[in-house]
C-alpha cells in the first residue's frame, strides 16, 4: 500500500481519497486507519474576504461567502482578526470565532474614523490554520452613514400672521444628534435649530395663506433623517353673509364659503340661547363640511342665537364673531302609546312622529281610545315610525 500512502502527503481530498482506496485493497486485517491526529495540513487560504465599513460608524460587516469550504477540507470553524495594522503573519489572539457554514460576521466596538485591517482563517478539527497569508488583509475605515430618527408627532398653532411648529424630539438612538433643521415656505436650504429645541416660529405672514413645513433631524457625521412635513395655515375669515330661517322645530342656517375653501377643514355652529361675540370656551353644535346647517331638537317659542366660524387646516379659527338669531316654529313630538281619546289640534301642528304611535283599540277592561286629527293638521314621521291600531 506504499503508493496510495504517498497520496496522503497531498491535499485533504487526496488523502480522503487514499483513504477509500487502501479500505477497499487491504483485508481486514491490515485494514488503513486515518489518524486526524496525524493531519498537518491547514485547510486553503480564505482569498474572499470584502469589508463593508459603512453603518453605524462603531462596526464593519465581513464577507466571505465566496470561499470554498467543501473543496478547502475538514474546516471546523473561522478565526477572524481585526488589527489597526497592515500584516501578512497572523497575530496571536483573534478579535472573534464564526462555526463552518458560517461566511459573514460584523466586528463591532471600532473607532469611527481609524483604518482596520481584517483577516478570516480556516481552522480545521486538528487546529491546523495557516500562519501566514498571502492575499494582503482587507481594509475598511468605519464610518456613521446611518441618519438619527426622524421626529414625531408634528404639530402647528396659527395666529392672523404667525405659524409655531413644535415637535417631540428624535429618538437619537445613537447619541449622536447634531440638530434639526428647519425648511419653511419652499425654503430648499434650511435652517439650522438646536438639538434641545423642539419648536421653530415663522411670523410676518400673510392672513388666511398656507405655508409648507418640514424638519428633519442631523447627526454629527451630517446624515439627515427622513422628514416630518406638514402644511400651515393662518387664520382664515369667518364667513360672511350668515343667514338662519325658522322651521318646526328646528332652525336652518346658510353663509357664503370663505376665500380660500382648499384651506378649510370644516365650518364649526355655535349656538346659544342668549347674544355672545366670542366662542372662546364654547362646544360646537356642528361641524359641517359644506355652507349650510340644520340644527335641530330645538324648543318652542325660544330665540337661539348662532355664529359659524372657519376652522383651518391647522385647527385654527377666529374666536371673535358676530350672531345672527332665530325662534324655531312651534312643533310638537309624539310616540308611544295613546291610551286614552286624544285630539292633534292645528295649533299644535306639525306632530313629528319620533317613535312608533299605537292607538288602543280595546284591552281587556274593553275601553276603547280615539284619536282625532282636525283638519289641517301636519304629521310628520321620522324615518322607521309608524301609526297602528292595536
Amino acid at each position: 500500500h506504499d503508493g496510495y500512502m504517498d497520496e496522503l502527503r497531498y491535499s485533504k481530498a487526496a488523502r480522503a481519497s487514499a483513504w477509500r482506496k487502501a479500505t477497499y485493497y487491504s483485508s481486514f486485517d491490515d485494514l488503513i486507519n486515518y489518524n486526524y491526529s496525524s493531519d498537518l495540513t491547514p485547510p486553503d487560504e480564505v482569498n474572499t474576504l470584502s469589508v463593508d465599513s459603512d453603518g453605524n460608524g462603531t462596526s464593519a460587516t465581513l464577507d466571505w461567502s465566496g470561499y470554498d469550504e467543501a473543496g478547502a477540507g475538514d474546516v471546523a470553524y473561522y478565526r477572524i482578526y481585526v488589527e489597526t495594522y497592515d500584516f501578512s503573519a497572523i497575530p496571536a489572539t483573534e478579535f472573534a470565532t464564526v462555526s463552518a457554514g458560517q461566511f459573514s460576521y460584523i466586528a463591532d466596538g471600532l473607532i469611527q474614523g481609524e483604518k482596520y485591517f481584517f483577516a478570516v482563517v480556516a481552522v480545521d478539527h486538528a487546529g491546523n490554520a495557516v500562519t501566514e497569508v498571502t492575499t494582503p488583509p482587507a481594509s475598511g475605515i468605519p464610518t456613521d452613514i446611518e441618519p438619527p430618527e426622524p421626529v414625531t408627532i408634528l404639530q402647528v398653532d396659527c395666529s392672523e400672521t404667525a405659524l409655531t411648529f413644535t415637535w417631540d424630539h428624535s429618538s437619537n438612538s445613537a447619541g449622536d444628534l447634531a440638530n434639526y433643521r428647519v425648511y419653511f415656505d419652499g425654503d430648499l436650504t434650511g435652517v439650522p435649530v438646536g438639538s434641545t429645541q423642539n419648536s421653530y416660529e415663522a411670523t410676518g405672514l400673510n392672513p388666511a395663506s398656507g405655508y409648507g413645513f418640514t424638519v428633519t433631524a442631523i447627526d454629527n457625521d451630517g446624515n439627515e433623517s427622513l422628514p416630518a412635513s406638514t402644511t400651515g395655515v393662518t387664520l382664515l375669515d369667518n364667513p360672511a353673509n350668515l343667514t338662519a330661517a325658522s322651521s318646526y322645530g328646528r332652525v336652518d342656517l346658510n353663509w357664503s364659503s370663505v376665500s380660500s375653501p382648499e384651506l378649510v377643514k370644516h365650518y364649526a355652529v355655535y349656538m346659544s340661547q342668549s347674544p355672545f361675540t366670542s366662542v372662546v370656551g364654547i362646544t360646537p353644535q356642528a361641524t359641517v363640511n359644506g355652507t349650510f346647517a340644520s340644527i335641530n331638537g330645538l324648543s318652542n317659542d325660544v330665540a337661539y342665537y348662532f355664529a359659524v366660524t372657519s376652522v383651518n387646516l391647522s385647527d385654527g379659527e377666529r374666536k371673535d364673531v358676530a350672531t345672527v338669531s332665530a325662534d324655531s316654529l312651534p312643533v310638537t313630538y309624539v310616540s308611544g302609546t295613546i291610551s286614552s281619546n286624544t285630539t292633534w289640534t292645528l295649533a299644535q301642528s306639525p306632530y313629528i312622529i319620533t317613535g312608533d304611535i299605537t292607538v288602543r283599540h280595546s284591552d281587556f277592561m274593553g275601553s276603547v281610545a280615539t284619536l282625532t286629527i282636525d283638519p289641517g293638521v301636519e304629521v310628520r314621521f321620522e324615518p322607521g315610525t309608524g301609526l297602528y291600531i292595536g
